[in-house]
């Protein structure tokens, strides 16, 4: 049913069943067969009204529907980041308009290897934007999805190692030193933005100014 050609085939369907003057009515009425008896689990065919004409309870085959397919497989991405405070400002980068989630704000880092440690938080920020960093503690890590693609972000507490603070934009539009009270008026991606709502609600010193 999730294929083109079985929605296509359901859309043409439903025109031809569709009730002139009474869809409101008639998408309404679906839906509530849907959520009370047509039930994806344990459908209540003894109370439905439709059981006449409904080849899946004639055949037997309720059970078998509806055939959604093959699953996607779920693809794991390991990502580190690092928190980098310098003078009470937190470092963003703008992700490029014209990748995923473009335009949005970001954490400097990068993605981990198969079989590499979290500890090269400090190398995959340098390759991203050509500061050294310390890395003083591990925060936190979230887990976000979307599409078919799920996301662990391990984010790390850092600091400016030498005096260097200008980043080399490669993989970003834009940067900026926020301060902690401007960070509200920026968007995040879903990781980033799990991050910072565990900072205010468990390390909120690391937000002060």
């Amino acid at each position: 049913v999730k294929e083109k050609k079985g929605k296509a085939l359901i859309g043409e369907i439903a025109r031809e069943f569709l009730p002139a003057g009474k869809a409101r009515l008639f998408n309404q009425a679906l839906m509530e067969l849907g959520g009370l008896v047509c039930t994806p689990r344990k459908p209540k065919c003894g109370q439905c009204p439709l059981t006449t004409s409904c080849l899946s309870f004639t055949n037997g085959t309720v059970g078998e529907r509806p055939i959604l397919g093959t699953p996607e497989k779920t693809i794991t991405v390991q990502r580190v980041a690092g928190h980098i405070v310098h003078k009470g400002s937190v470092l963003l980068l703008q992700r490029k308009e014209n990748g995923i989630r473009g335009g949005l704000w970001d954490f400097p880092g990068g993605e981990l290897g198969k079989g590499e440690a979290e500890e090269v938080v400090a190398e995959r920020v340098f390759a991203s934007i050509k500061l050294a960093v310390d890395v003083v503690e591990p925060i936190t890590t979230v887990v976000h999805h979307y599409t078919r693609y799920k996301i662990i972000l391990r984010c790390f507490l850092c600091t400016l190692h030498g005096n260097a603070r200008e980043p080399v934009l490669g993989p970003a539009d834009n940067y900026r030193w926020a301060a902690p009270e401007e960070l509200e008026h920026f968007g995040f991606p879903a990781g980033p933005r799990k991050v910072l709502e565990y900072i205010r609600q468990k390390r909120p010193e690391l937000l002060k100014s």
